[in-house]
């Protein structure tokens, strides 16, 4: 069975593709861009937020996830995306925009988080998700659900842009952080050629 973080990043990858093509040649606020973008998507899975921030460039969007297990236990939209502009930009020209770079980080951001959620119902009846406070950002990316999320970050960039996963932005940071922990690179490992082992057979079945 492919998992279901697969299933909904080619889902959202393939929608925010098709977005771009419908709305080429015009332009709109964050606002506007994020109410384009929300509704390709269900209300009754997803939540998507606009955010100023300064970190971000000129002409560049910038998606982040979160997963609430406790959203999902009353029955409410349990992935939030949160999607940052640069607070000075008014307009944002969907032509200016590299729209490809866009569509991934949002399918990528989906997915990462679908993950997680999977994470959360396949846990055995007796566990329980807990909040985790992170003292470090080695800490953050050292647990074992984030090992796992971001293995399957790592799998589909190198599917999708042609690369092999050592070359990634995440693996590399991953090698920088933990060079000395062979224990948490083999872990890392191992997951990536899970998705990437998921993502061949979906190339099968589709070819």
């Amino acid at each position: 069975m492919m998992h279901p973080a697969i299933r909904w990043f080619y889902i959202s990858y393939d929608r925010m593709l098709s977005l771009g093509s419908r709305i080429s040649g015009r332009h709109y606020t964050p606002g506007e861009l994020t109410k384009q973008i929300r509704r390709q998507f269900p209300v009754t899975d997803f939540v998507f937020s606009t955010s100023k921030d300064y970190a971000v460039d000129p002409d560049m969007i910038i998606p982040s996830g979160l997963y609430d297990c406790y959203d999902e236990a009353e029955m409410l939209p349990s992935i939030e995306i949160t999607l940052s502009y640069h607070p000075e930009q008014k307009y944002y020209f969907v032509d200016v925009l590299n729209w490809k770079q866009l569509s991934f980080d949002i399918a990528e951001c989906i997915g990462h988080e679908v993950v997680h959620q999977y994470q959360h119902r396949n846990r055995k009846q007796n566990q329980t998700t807990t909040d985790r406070w992170y003292n470090s950002e080695r800490d953050y990316l050292g647990d074992e659900d984030e090992v796992d999320a971001y293995a399957f970050s790592i799998a589909i960039e190198s599917k999708i842009f042609s690369r092999d996963f050592t070359e990634t932005t995440v693996y590399n940071d991953y090698r920088k952080l933990f060079d000395n922990d062979d224990l948490i690179l083999a872990k890392l490992t191992k997951q990536i050629s899970f998705y990437k082992e998921q993502l061949e057979l979906l190339n099968e079945q589709n070819y």
